[in-house]
């Protein structure tokens, strides 16, 4: 849902989006109207609960301010200092009522300026929706959240609330989607590449149980870094062996899905896929998406394409049953939630996700777990007019793809997020922040960030969310079994994925600017006591200018 805030006097104004668990709050201010503004407060009635309401909080404070590490700080108090600021604290489907104002100093204390405050009334987006479906997990395990709330201890020492806290309801809904398969009017048809995460297992064992018809193809092959070891012993454990198919053919290529397909009486009726592997890492620890689809027709595609894999095909076997299955069209005339499988004969698919984003005239969000491929690399590799926000895991596996990744960081428009911890260091300036776990907890060949998804246009009322398995490369399009899906002008869906690729994006950008540049960065961990923090906001040169441009004024409502 999105919603405007706009001051009596028209100066201030508010684009406000509001996703599932993330609300954002894209401020617009001119530089002459914002002269002498420490920066803004943000005030949040949550009406569902009927309560009086609170002053949003953040982490920074100023200089000379003593705090406990750690603890977070009313806006009231340590006010915003950006034109884009978020409340990850908000929960599906509830009511609630902003106000943002603008604070001044009025000798040594901070004063609202009642000429520049604005307030709305916004309702998040429930997780479930008629035909899409969308959970984020928390996956920033190494955080300021985390550390404060159990101490970085690892979550099986913590228990069920950790667990739960980390899933934020993306294990749930994937179990709960299993349970449908309740008795023999229903049947399930997935596909795999790990498959070790006993809960979910557990589930997939009470449903073969209930409807007696659970067939899963699981990724078997003999690769030195795949998952058929930890597979084969979950197989075993949990006495899976009758209802797992074993992917074994072409060992130079991965079995790379995750989705299940949900029949009723044989005909399929919603599939459930995403970026999220059956493991403690996919679940809990790195960031990452299950997406429901309760659509007949969709469904049908995924339960062709996995008729396809159940014969255990070569590549070259299976390339042309997924052309035909999922041919690429354009544009124009593609349905709004289009199927697009792998492996396929050339990089047509990754070219069409190339060229949809090089013709888009706003910002773009684009995840890439191990950097960007060469495929990609016109999309970046020239400075655009509207930024490009980039969240990666690393900048890439080897030496050619990290100095590529280098040099796109040169380019002005491109926004790239590496993710990492904090640099702690107490005795250097960041006092007043708690240590973190340094890679993600529960984590295996990824640390931070295994989302696999393109935002195209996500401000206009026309975005593109590009989502699924893949990586965005060449492997992944033409050598692994993959799955995506392309959505086409659906509002819900772009501020859904939007809000969470800020919340981040912002997480690992902030660590980022930190580790590249060390003790000299810790005075940009606090507040600034006057207005020049604005300056950067109205520099033309300044990649900050993006931020205030994008949010506070390219959104369409």
């Amino acid at each position: 849902m999105r919603k405007v805030a706009i001051s009596a006097n028209g100066k201030l104004r508010v684009n406000v989006i509001a996703g599932t668990y993330v609300v954002l709050f894209g401020i617009d201010l001119s530089e002459a109207d914002s002269k002498g503004i420490i920066g803004f407060a943000i005030h949040r009635v949550a009406h569902d609960n009927h309560d009086e309401g609170k002053w949003l909080a953040g982490q920074k404070v100023f200089a000379t301010t003593k705090t406990t590490p750690g603890t977070p700080v009313r806006t009231r108090d340590f006010p915003v200092q950006g034109f884009l600021w978020q409340d990850f604290t908000a929960v599906p489907g509830k009511n609630y009522t902003y106000r943002i104002v603008a604070l001044r100093y009025e000798g040594t204390a901070l004063e609202e300026d009642p000429k520049l405050d604005a307030d709305v009334a916004i309702k998040t987006e429930a997780e479930t929706g008629s035909k899409h479906s969308v959970w984020f997990n928390r996956g920033i395990a190494g955080s300021q959240a985390y550390a404060r709330e159990f101490g970085n201890a690892k979550p099986d020492s913590v228990g069920d609330k950790a667990i739960r806290w980390l899933s934020r309801g993306l294990q749930e809904a994937l179990i709960a989607f299993i349970g449908r398969a309740k008795d023999t009017t229903y049947q399930l048809r997935g596909a795999y590449y790990e498959f070790n995460y006993a809960p979910v297992l557990d589930a997939f064992e009470a449903a073969q149980n209930a409807c007696h018809d659970v067939k899963l193809i699981v990724d078997m092959r003999e690769k030195s870094n795949g998952p058929k070891t930890s597979n084969g012993k979950a197989i075993s454990t949990h006495k899976l062996g009758g209802i797992v198919i074993e992917r074994t053919a072409t060992r130079s290529a991965i079995a790379h899905n995750k989705f299940l397909v949900l029949l009723k009486s044989g005909k399929p009726i919603a599939v459930f896929t995403g970026s999220t592997n059956l493991s403690a890492s996919g679940v809990l620890g790195h960031s990452n998406v299950g997406h429901m689809v309760a659509d007949a027709g969709v469904a049908a595609k995924y339960l062709d394409y996995w008729n396809a894999l159940a014969s255990d095909p070569t590549n070259e076997e299976l390339k042309p049953i997924v052309e035909a299955l999922s041919p690429i069209t354009a544009s124009a005339v593609a349905p709004r939630t289009q199927c697009i499988f792998s492996p396929r004969a050339s990089v047509a698919a990754l070219s069409g996700y190339r060229d949809l984003a090089r013709a888009a005239s706003g910002p773009l969000f684009f995840t890439s777990a191990f950097g960007i491929g060469a495929e990609m690399e016109p999309v970046f590799a020239s400075p655009r007019t509207a930024p490009i926000y980039v969240l990666m895991d690393s900048k890439g596996n080897n030496a050619s793809t990290v100095a590529r990744t280098d040099e796109l960081l040169k380019v002005h428009s491109n926004q790239i997020a590496i993710g990492g911890g904090l640099p702690f260091d107490r005795d250097n300036g960041y006092a007043m922040w708690l240590s973190e776990v340094q890679r993600g907890v529960y984590t295996r060949n990824v640390g931070f960030v295994h989302d696999k998804f393109l935002l195209i246009d996500p401000l206009s009322l026309h975005p593109i969310v590009v989502t699924g398995s893949a990586n965005f490369s060449k492997a992944s399009t033409v050598t692994n079994d993959e799955n995506m899906l392309v959505i086409r002008d659906d509002l819900r869906v772009a501020d859904i994925y939007l809000g969470e690729f800020i919340r981040l994006w912002r997480h690992y950008y902030f660590r980022d600017v930190l580790r590249r540049l060390g003790t000299t960065g810790a005075k940009k961990s606090y507040l600034l006591p006057d207005d020049t923090w604005r300056n950067p906001y109205f520099d033309p040169t300044s990649r900050k200018r993006f931020e205030r441009e994008v949010f506070g004024k390219g959104v369409a409502v």
